[in-house]
């Protein structure tokens, strides 16, 4: 400190580390924001929902859609139907699809609904464009093994949707990833962290998708919750988790080992198709420790997880640990190469951001090369709601403000104002509040439906994902904004840092490129 305050040399080059320590975080939070769910992508996705839903609802009874939403309410009793995912979660990438499930007696409304999903794929004048109809198996009448879950998949007007059927699990770990960001909270670090990890792996290393024997989103999800759930104390931005993230995972023994959000298990210790638990030590500082997991009751029933049938845990390439099912390997989709493929990926990235972190005069790179396909992939349409364009700033050095090609929008004048129709968090004394944005008022009437349990017998899990859907949903913070609040304190301690404005097609992989639902 006395070196830095006299100039000395050692000063001058912690002043530098610090500069560019600061400049990173700015970049980071810019390109989170512009990855991070925008107002009118939400617009455009509650759409969607609404389109798909009015379907089912008519596939089911056997009756003309409903045009009215009176109609749709008088029928919501007979038939829940909900979104989950990273589109409730608010993670979901511009490239992101829909998931829809819906709670009947028996999926064969199915069928009927992807006949009727042909039919308007065929129609000249149909009031969504709708295209690449198919399911999961092919033939949906047919019995299918349990663990074989029925999809039936499209696009409507540029957005992948995936319709299934019971998905009770998808609801148990909405509420749990929810639930986990409630507990992280600092402007919700949790879902941009994941969103940030999420762009790297299906932009710069596409290692994720399932379609693709590569990660499925709820695989990479576990894996961000168990570095939150390891390293908490030691985690304070996106990039800071990101680099915990790969430095974690590349150093991890893939071979001998299953991963548990508490972490490593070894396979001789599976046995019986169960992943044993692993006991909290004296020593850990576990984010979701046995304290936690006692005295919330709603955390405590999530965690219990769906009672869904499985042949026990098998252990394949890539070993991921289901948190709310000990005999559930979310990695078994992965195939032998590229489990390989992917422990490539995590040791290369890791190498590559220890390389951008400790230069911090970016002659060995810098964000934007770690990120450069990502921004290849964005520059241009955003192709969610079509026109909005990635800042200027990664294009072209120069300002950092978004632009825009409709003279009628802008996502940095704009962005504040729909924030402001949702509530405002605020913290603790001495830090500055945070303005939310809540979901469309559509959206919050299909969160707050009861969420019936399948067999009707659960009380205390009921009452868990009732308090957790009715809950509003609520955006992120404007990101810019918030860095610019959060970081103000940073910033007058240090006079001389540097403050700055707030605010696909990259190389093709030798092998199948991700499908764009994943």
């Amino acid at each position: 400190h006395e070196e830095r305050v006299q100039g000395g040399p050692r000063g001058k080059s912690i002043q530098v580390m610090l500069d560019a320590a600061l400049e990173r975080e700015r970049h980071v939070d810019e390109l989170v924001m512009q990855l991070q769910p925008h107002p009118r992508a939400e617009a455009h996705r509650a759409a969607v929902f609404r389109h798909i839903k009015r379907m089912v609802q008519h596939v089911a009874s056997g009756e003309k859609p409903q045009e009215d939403e009176g109609a749709v309410a008088r029928e919501e009793e007979e038939m829940q139907i909900h979104r989950f995912g990273s589109v409730p979660l608010k993670t979901y990438l511009p490239h992101g699809d829909l998931d829809v499930t819906a709670f009947a007696a028996d999926d064969k409304w199915l069928q009927k609904l992807k006949e009727a999903l042909e039919a308007q794929a065929r129609q000249d004048d149909a009031q969504c464009v709708v295209s690449g109809v198919y399911s999961v198996p092919h033939d949906l009448n047919r019995p299918a093994h349990a663990e074989v879950v029925k999809v039936v998949k499209c696009q409507i007007d540029g957005i992948s949707v995936d319709v299934s059927a019971n998905a009770l699990g998808g609801l148990f770990t909405l509420c749990l990833l929810e639930k986990v960001d409630h507990l992280v909270g600092d402007r919700h670090l949790f879902k941009r962290s994941m969103v940030l990890i999420k762009a790297w792996c299906y932009f710069e290393s596409r290692i994720l998708s399932s379609q693709n024997g590569l990660l499925a989103t709820y695989a990479l999800e576990t894996l961000v919750l168990c570095i939150f759930n390891l390293f908490r104390p030691q985690l304070s931005t996106p990039i800071s988790v990101l680099a915990k993230f790969l430095e974690y995972f590349a150093n991890f023994d893939w071979g001998n080992c299953c991963l548990t959000i508490r972490g490593g298990v070894n396979k001789e210790d599976i046995r019986r198709g169960t992943v044993p638990d692993v006991p909290e030590t004296q020593d850990s500082a576990l984010l979701l420790n046995d304290s936690i997991l006692e005295s919330d009751e709603h955390l405590k029933a999530i965690m219990l997880g769906p009672k869904e049938e499985h042949r026990g845990f098998q252990w394949k390439n890539l070993n991921i640990c289901d948190p709310l099912s000990n005999t559930n390997n979310l990695g078994r989709s992965v195939s032998r190469g590229n489990a390989l493929r992917i422990r490539r990926a995590l040791v290369h990235g890791w190498r590559d951001l220890s390389a951008v972190l400790g230069d911090p005069s970016g002659a060995k790179g810098t964000i934007h090369t770690f990120y450069k396909y990502t921004m290849r992939t964005l520059t241009g349409n955003r192709p969610d709601v079509g026109d909005i364009c990635i800042a200027a700033h990664f294009r072209t050095n120069g300002t950092s403000t978004p632009s825009c090609r409709s003279a009628d929008f802008s996502h940095s004048q704009h962005s504040q104002q729909s924030f402001d129709t949702g509530s405002t968090m605020s913290r603790s004394s001495g830090d500055a509040e945070h303005t939310m944005i809540m979901s469309d008022e559509e959206d919050d009437k299909e969160e707050r439906s009861a969420r019936r349990d399948a067999e009707g017998g659960n009380t205390s899990l009921n009452t868990a994902l009732n308090a957790i859907l009715t809950q509003p949903t609520a955006h992120w913070p404007d990101v810019a904004e918030a860095h610019e609040e959060a970081g103000g304190s940073r910033d007058r301690r240090d006079s001389g840092a540097k403050s700055g404005d707030s605010e696909k097609e990259g190389e093709r992989s030798e092998r199948s490129e991700p499908s764009q639902g994943e």
